[in-house]
């Protein structure tokens, strides 16, 4: 019986040992996962919200897979804001924009039109275009927290194109005075 005992007495300290091992290894995946989640939560990256999986929103006029400049290939699946109240609402209170999509808001006459980030979830890119549908005005990476300032182009506009934050520059390379088609 002793002889029992004592390899029992033997193993506990390699088993104590196994332990602590593997709880350090779960103390640190635990850490590491723990702070890319924080990081993420706190700077808002447009690809978080950019997804195909969003639910559809109350815009029922669209376009599908139109390529907006020349400078890029990129199609986008635009949405069209025509009524006072589709503009007024625009991107408001969606958790999420498809990564190819675009609000477009198409207004009767050209003017200094304002867009703000009321209820709004993510980033955005916005571009001002006037009656020629070329770029007069740029905002990148508006952020929600930036509500209740209002936005406005520095010339008159007749359209807004409102994308997720970074495609303006990551994917249309648009600037002042490009111009846009659809």
């Amino acid at each position: 019986m002793q002889s029992a005992v004592g390899a029992e007495t033997e193993l506990a300290p390699k088993n104590l040992l196994l332990v602590g091992r593997y709880f350090r290894a779960l103390l640190i995946l635990t850490v590491v996962l723990g702070s890319v989640v924080f990081a993420r939560s706190i700077g808002q990256d447009s690809t978080e919200y950019a997804t195909n999986n969003c639910p559809s929103s109350n815009i029922t006029v669209s376009r599908s897979n139109v390529v907006l400049t020349t400078q890029s290939n990129q199609r986008y699946d635009i949405e069209i804001a025509e009524t006072p109240a589709q503009q007024e609402l625009g991107l408001s209170n969606r958790p999420c924009f498809p990564a190819n999509g675009a609000l477009l808001f198409a207004f009767q006459t050209d003017d200094m039109y304002g867009i703000w980030m009321k209820n709004m979830s993510f980033n955005i890119d916005v571009i001002w275009l006037d009656s020629n549908k070329k770029a007069v005005h740029i905002e990148h990476n508006m952020q929600p927290s930036s509500y209740p300032n209002v936005f406005y182009s520095q010339a008159k506009a007749r359209y807004v194109i409102e994308l997720n934050a970074g495609q303006v520059d990551n994917i249309l390379g648009a600037q002042l005075d490009t111009q846009f088609n659809w």
